[in-house]
């Protein structure tokens, strides 16, 4: 019988902040629900300076990314333009851009792989200032298994002691 009740209050609630809203009413109801007009987005917080170090960081790899690909999509445009030269020309030339090509792919692989650690670093780097403020005045007999655990991931990623 209760389930029964609250379904109805619950009902009749839902029923009353449907007819405010269309009615275009600013008066609040009943149980205090927000309106769409009262969502308030919270102020993005200051970065701190070991965020915007990795942040900074990161955006120099995606630079030397974007840089390699640019430097491959060229060879590509080039190799499959006519050439005015001999046959032979053509072909050891085609050899030696696609033997660069194939050297500046395996690069950006690398580069990828340093891009995502950088990406992660930015998203963890204030976490592991944390943990590094958290930790660093506490004895060796106070430090938790919890503690040594979160310097470990912060020591993966290098944030741990936090770089800026």
């Amino acid at each position: 019988m209760r389930a029964y009740i609250r379904s109805l209050e619950f009902m009749v609630i839902l029923t009353g902040v449907a007819m405010a809203q269309n009615n275009g009413t600013t008066e609040p109801n009943l149980y205090n629900l927000p309106s769409p007009g009262d969502i308030v987005v919270a102020a993005k917080a200051p970065e701190s300076a070991e965020h915007k170090f990795a942040q900074k960081q990161y955006d120099n790899q995606v630079e030397v990314v974007a840089g390699l690909s640019n430097q491959i999509e060229t060879i590509l445009v080039d190799v499959d333009a006519p050439s005015k030269e001999s046959p032979e020309v053509h072909h050891l030339y085609v050899i030696a851009q696609l033997d660069r090509g194939d050297k500046l792919a395996i690069r950006m692989g690398v580069e990828e792989e340093e891009l995502a650690q950088r990406k992660l670093r930015v998203e963890h780097a204030d976490e592991c200032v944390a943990v590094f403020q958290a930790t660093t005045g506490k004895k060796t007999s106070d430090v938790t298994i919890k503690d040594t655990e979160q310097v470990k991931a912060c020591q993966s990623m290098n944030l741990y002691p936090p770089q800026k």
